[in-house]
């Protein structure tokens, strides 16, 4: 992103916030908003911590829409759309995950606050059963072993 040039990762990222602002009826920056509320992955990751993403939704879609796809959705988008380039799933994930043949890890939420990298590998790459390091990260995809932790 610094580049200035897109990228797989710019592309997720992308995808991240389009289907945050379809889904909550919105923009990603809103600076009229409420403090809380001017940043939409911000927001909706404060709904999350709450207890209830589906908030984050416009109305319209959550009457019109299943409620598990919605949070699904939800949740993914703000992986997706996450700062840090290497916490973002690939495309080839994404799209496994949307159509139900992977599923988000448990801990995805805790994934999603990650702020420093060397933690998460630390707390993480045990659960992949690999050793992990920074130069590895990039590379790092949610599979299957990941994602059969649960849901």
């Amino acid at each position: 992103m610094r580049t200035g040039r897109p990228t797989t990762g710019t592309d997720v990222y992308a995808f991240g916030v389009f289907m945050l602002e379809v889904s909550c009826g919105r923009k990603l920056f809103e600076p009229r908003a409420e403090p809380e509320e001017v940043v939409l992955a911000d927001w909706t990751i404060n709904r999350w911590e709450n207890g209830d993403i589906v908030e984050a939704a416009s109305e319209r879609i959550i009457q019109d829409h299943d409620k598990g796809q919605l949070e699904l959705v939800l949740k993914l988008g703000v992986l997706c759309s996450h700062q840090a380039e290497e916490v973002r799933p690939d495309m080839a994930t994404v799209v496994k995950i949307l159509d139900g043949v992977s599923e988000l890890p448990d801990n995805v939420l805790d994934i999603v606050r990650t702020e420093k990298m060397g933690k998460w590998y630390e707390t993480y790459g045990s659960v992949l059963g690999t050793d992990m390091t920074t130069e590895s990260a990039g590379n790092l995809t949610i599979t299957e072993r990941l994602t059969s932790v649960g849901r």
